[in-house]
């Protein structure tokens, strides 16, 4: 599913009031919280059919009448609801209750859900209904967020291709439909060649795996039974490759994955037979292709392209900024990684530090540096402890009330749900927390939502109802590591945006408004208050005595944070540089190959060793199967805005509710209608500043 695509339809549009309809399907009752519980795979396609068969009809009648904001835009509004609603429940089921019934029916909807949005997105007769609205007496009628919609919409109506010329107009979907074929096809030879790889140590060679944790070594001895063979069998998923880089004593084992790993997918394969799935190719028809999808909509480059959606924000704005950054960070790493030189030769003779080395002499070195096990905090982390603490925070930024819904239907008995109600005992929409691993669940930790605010046509207001989902280990004794926390924190950010929204319109309502960048300020923003000891005392209980997390304990978490700090910085700093060079090369210089820009860009950020046989580019999954390509940067951007948003409550006491309120009201209440820089300038009355972050991360001094 596009996400380009999804934005222009206004994806996620909001629960708005549904069209009765006498229907005794559950995904078209009990709105807003539905019936989970009742619920099956089967109810999804007739849902799904009945929603397209309605959008069909009132799209032609869309069409045929007479521009204007209740003729074009409401009935737009209302008519993609009722498909995108349905949509994101099965989405959303999909990804937390996968059963094979699920999953089947929902690859069988798919291709529907994505002719529904073409049919909006390539729809010519709607761009021009939209231009002229925006061109007609009606316009300057509009109030100013009535406006922001229309501009948006002409905006991204254009990015995909409405003023073009019927052929280039046809040319581009091509692009745009070849790219994405393109980007699946490159994470498919990335996992072909990732699962075709494996290391087999026999029994008798057990001290290869010297220094690794017990549980990777007794997950290899399985994995090596499930094929029939002795000993231990490792593979090169990014779990395994980390593990053996940061803890095996055994060098020759960490340089055979360092090298396995950074030739995955290319013509450096150290088995023949794996370089039939080199990336190589696929690498330069998308990045051509993309160069003329900028050419057709008339940018110079790509990453002008991928601007056109970021205010006033320019290449040389990025390259500034991130090279800025460079000149900042890059003396602190130098003493980092002379720090780690040095331990690596005292305990080891290893005169020359290579790549393979540094993780494992960073982890050493730690351990003797802070001689500290992070397990040992977990008990001070029970997961109702860490709620209630975290309501307390929000409460007193923002004057919220959080209270569990406990009548509410969830898909599984696990997951929490909880309303949010402001100041004014205005209730604002509902969150599902639903944050342990369990069997057909997708890993990892992500937020999603079920419906965005919108103020319907007769005045009544949707409520905003989103999802936090994770994949945390503690669900059986309901405990969390401390760095789950500290994601939990950062997912809460997203929840926020998209609950607290006072925006009316689609495109401009929280999450649904698509703004990557201000939805990462929010989430980082919250994440520091993490690292805060008042807040740790609220979100802290030994669950053997009921004491808080000691401050001595708290001191040692803290300096763990910003352990190798510039040298996690560089290397972040290198990944948005190549993302964004291999984007902004105009179409005269093409022929300028990712390795030679890697390169290039290495020269003033690398500190480390690398090889001739590195080939980064060929498993950058961001880059090349993903729409963010050319905005791996705003990780980092995000990061310095959040950090300077953050000073301006340090600056003040800590929890001043005068603070809180602007930032209520000029930034999280507003990330759909301006820029995310105009926003944060309207917080901070001036430009943002890099030295907050640096402080923060200890890579300058306070």
């Amino acid at each position: 599913m596009s996400l380009k695509l999804a934005r222009i339809a206004g994806l996620i549009l909001l629960l708005i009031v549904q069209p009765a309809m006498s229907n005794d399907n559950p995904l078209f009752q009990n709105l807003p919280l539905l019936n989970y519980q009742a619920i099956t795979a089967s109810d999804f396609e007739p849902a799904m059919d009945t929603v397209l068969q309605q959008f069909d009809t009132r799209l032609a009648s869309i069409v045929i009448s007479p521009p204007s904001w209740n003729n074009s835009v409401v009935p737009l509004q209302e008519a993609t609801n009722a498909v995108v609603r349905i949509w994101n429940v099965i989405s959303h089921l999909n990804a937390v209750n996968g059963t094979p019934e699920i999953k089947t029916t929902y690859q069988k909807i798919l291709p529907k859900v994505t002719g529904f949005y073409s049919k909006i997105v390539y729809n010519r007769d709607l761009y021009k209904a939209y231009k002229a609205i925006a061109t007609g007496a009606e316009f300057t009628k509009l109030n100013t967020e009535q406006q922001a919609h229309i501009n948006n919409m002409l905006r991204d109506f254009r990015l995909t291709g409405a003023e073009l010329d019927p052929e280039s107009g046809n040319r581009l979907k091509q692009i745009n439909t070849s790219i994405q074929e393109l980007g699946h096809k490159f994470a498919e030879n990335l996992s072909a060649a990732t699962n075709a790889w494996s290391y087999q140590i026999p029994v008798d060679k057990a001290n290869i795996l010297d220094g690794v944790p017990d549980t990777f070594r007794n997950a290899a001895a399985a994995k090596a039974k499930t094929l029939n063979k002795t000993g231990w069998v490792l593979n090169l998923d990014d779990s395994s490759v980390a593990t053996i880089l940061s803890y095996a004593k055994d060098r020759e084992l960490r340089q055979t994955f360092y090298k396995a790993y950074n030739t995955l997918a290319s013509d450096q394969a150290e088995n023949s037979n794996d370089r039939k799935w080199d990336n190589a190719s696929i690498i330069n028809q998308i990045l051509t292709l993309r160069q003329e999808v900028a050419t057709i909509l008339g940018y110079k480059s790509y990453a002008d392209y991928a601007l056109a959606t970021k205010g006033s924000q320019t290449i040389d704005d990025v390259l500034k900024f991130l090279n800025d950054l460079t000149t900042q960070a890059k003396p602190k790493a130098q003493q980092e990684l002379q720090l780690i030189s040095e331990y690596a030769k005292n305990v080891d003779r290893i005169d020359k530090l290579e790549a393979w080395d540094l993780a494992y002499y960073s982890q050493k070195y730690k351990e003797k540096k802070f001689d500290i096990r992070t397990a040992e905090f977990k008990k001070f982390f029970p997961k109702n402890t860490v709620y209630q603490g975290l309501f307390t925070l929000t409460n007193l930024l923002f004057n919220l009330e959080f209270k569990e819904e406990k009548s509410a239907s969830t898909w599984n008995n696990a997951v929490q749900v909880f309303s949010v109600t402001d100041q004014n005992k205005q209730l604002r929409g509902y969150f599902y927390l639903d944050i342990f691993a369990r069997d057909q669940k997708t890993p990892g930790t992500w937020t999603g939502f079920y419906t965005s605010r919108f103020k319907f046509s007769d005045g009544a207001i949707q409520l905003p109802v989103a999802f936090i989902n994770a994949s945390f280990s503690g669900g059986s004794d309901g405990l969390l590591e401390y760095h789950d926390v500290e994601s939990l924190f950062f997912e809460f950010g997203h929840m926020l945006e998209h609950v607290l929204t006072m925006s009316d319109y689609p495109n401009l309502s929280g999450l649904n408004a698509n703004t990557f960048e201000s939805s990462k300020v929010i989430s980082n923003f919250m994440a520091d208050w993490f690292w805060i000891y008042d807040v740790m005392l609220d979100i802290s209980q030994n669950v053997n005595n009921g004491q808080d997390l000691p401050r001595d304990d708290f001191n040692k978490m803290y300096a763990l944070r910003n352990y190798n700090a510039a040298l996690a910085l560089l290397g972040q700093i290198e990944l948005a540089l190549f993302d964004f060079g291999l984007h902004s090369n105009s179409a005269q210089d093409l022929s300028k190959t990712p390795l030679a820009i890697l390169t290039e860009i290495r020269q003033s950020t690398a500190i480390t060793p690398h090889y001739e046989y590195e080939r980064l580019a060929n498993h950058f999954l961001y880059s090349f199967s993903t729409e963010y390509a050319a905005n791996y940067y705003v990780e980092q951007w995000s990061q310095v805005l959040a950090a300077d948003i953050f000073a301006s409550f340090r600056e003040r006491s800590l929890f001043d509710p005068q603070i809180g309120k602007k930032f209520l009201k000029t930034f999280l209440e507003k990330t759909g209608e301006e820029s995310t820089l105009d926003l944060f300038i309207n917080f901070k009355g001036r430009a943002p500043s890099t030295m907050p972050y640096l402080t923060q991360a200890g890579i300058l001094s306070n």
